[in-house]
């Protein structure tokens, strides 16, 4: 079953006993690695309306430049044991770019700007704008994060009680039917063909058709069987967690891989030239005193290659359930399995039993989605949150791309990739603004509504 079934949470123990607690710490800790160097010059060649070629050292303010592939920081905290608690912040960025030359054209001109040899990082732009989750994305992993430290059991998923109550509805008044439902397997062959000759009546093409019927005949009943196969299995690991666990600090941990992923490209003004220098052009060639300035807009775009953000918190509880749960294995395991399966939670079953609610759970955020916890009759309380702390690990790579705008229109050159990767631990849960209503564009989300709405619109017309 261990295959088959989800994998459980084992219980922490530490290997060493802390023997020695030192007495001084340095805060804010900062170490570097890599060097800025000043701005170099720019080269701006300007071709005049005889043909000549005047080239004029000009000075073009880039802020602070580096020639050095990697820069890398660390602030952290030293003198205190090593854990989870302790603040740290690592950045670590890699690559180079250089802008080559480049040509502009307006009013019939042409106008080439030309870098010399300029060689420096964008970690200061990439750093201030690199995309990180909003207020609803950590509001919901600070909720995810609280629910499961504090839940004796996992009833977030669908409860088989719902499901069970719907056999029993479907079964009730008929006993021939029940040789209909001798497996499971059986009654999901049944209700997919059913739905798909039903919506290929309603005018739905076939694909559409098969899609509905999987996820509304086949998905739901899949995920029961799988439940109803584990069920007792997880209850039997889980009663042996909380009986060794109960009444003692435990550390628990959470995890989010890959819990947001950004959409927008990253813009990055100020590291290229937005003005061409040209002398007179009633002049052959003048000094750069008396030329004047041609506008145009030109910057970086840092288009996406790799983005894999890892959310991970940790928490200090301690569980206070009743002792008699756990003297008998035949009183306890069997309260654990009802609570793990919804049974002791009538909220949830009448939630789950009203049609489409579950369309209505994808407007709302997590935190709200889990107030129908709060009438739950277990007897398997909530544990109390003694400390916690969280961190977020980035690794990501980004195609740097030179964009300017001229006379001709939109211009692009690829100028390389760079890397930009951090972990933050902080402590305590991610703090936002909580929004109770959610908008979830998923790509699977909306292929259902659109499914939902077009059925809707076929039987109207």
């Amino acid at each position: 079953m261990g295959g088959f079934c989800d994998k459980l949470e084992k219980p922490f123990r530490p290997r060493k006993k802390i023997t020695y607690f030192p007495r001084k710490a340095v805060y804010a800790r900062r170490r570097y690695r890599g060097s800025f160097e000043p701005d170099t010059m720019l080269q701006i060649r300007h071709f005049g309306a005889y043909g000549d070629d005047c080239e004029y050292p000009l000075h073009k303010d880039h802020g602070l430049v580096s020639t050095a592939d990697e820069y890398s920081y660390i602030i952290d905290t030293t003198g205190l044991i090593q854990n989870e608690w302790n603040p740290v912040e690592h950045v670590k960025y890699n690559g180079v770019i250089t802008i080559p030359p480049y040509t502009v054209t307006m009013s019939d001109q042409e106008y080439i700007v030309a870098p010399d040899d300029l060689a420096f990082n964008i970690f200061e732009g990439l750093h201030a704008t690199i995309p990180m989750p909003d207020d609803n994305t950590r509001d919901d992993l600070a909720a995810m994060s609280i629910n499961h430290f504090r839940n004796a059991v996992d009833n977030t998923g669908e409860s088989l009680a719902t499901f069970f109550k719907e056999l029993f509805q479907s079964c009730q008044g008929n006993l021939k039917a029940l040789n209909k439902y001798k497996t499971l397997w059986e009654k999901c062959m049944r209700l997919y063909a059913d739905a798909e000759k039903r919506y290929l009546r309603a005018g739905h093409s076939g694909a559409a058709s098969a899609w509905l019927a999987w996820n509304f005949a086949i998905k739901a009943n899949y995920s029961d069987l799988r439940r109803l196969l584990c069920s007792f299995h997880r209850a039997r690991l889980r009663f042996e967690w909380l009986k060794q666990r109960n009444l003692k600090p435990t550390k628990i941990k959470f995890s989010r891989l890959k819990c947001f992923e950004p959409m927008e490209p990253i813009i990055l003004n100020g590291y290229v030239p937005t003005k061409t220098w040209a002398s007179d052009l009633t002049q052959p060639c003048v000094e750069p005193s008396s030329s004047f300035a041609v506008e145009h807009v030109a910057y970086l775009e840092l288009e996406k290659q790799s983005y894999e953000l890892d959310f991970h918190s940790t928490g200090f509880v301690i569980f206070s359930i009743p002792e008699w749960v756990f003297k008998e294995a035949g009183t306890g395991m069997p309260i654990v399995w009802m609570a793990q399966e919804g049974f002791t939670n009538p909220v949830k079953i009448a939630w789950n039993s009203i049609p489409y609610t579950w369309l209505i759970d994808w407007f709302v955020s997590y935190r709200t989605h889990l107030q129908e916890q709060s009438l739950d009759l277990s007897p398997l309380k909530d544990a109390a949150i003694i400390y916690s702390a969280h961190s977020f690990k980035l690794k990501s790579s980004w195609l740097v791309k030179h964009v300017w705008f001229d006379d001709l229109g939109r211009h692009e050159t690829p100028l390389g990739a760079v890397t930009y990767d951090s972990y933050v631990r902080k402590i305590g849960l991610p703090e936002s603004s909580e929004n109770p209503f959610r908008v979830p564009w998923s790509g699977y989300n909306l292929s259902i509504v659109a499914a939902l709405v077009t059925q809707w619109f076929s039987r109207r017309h």
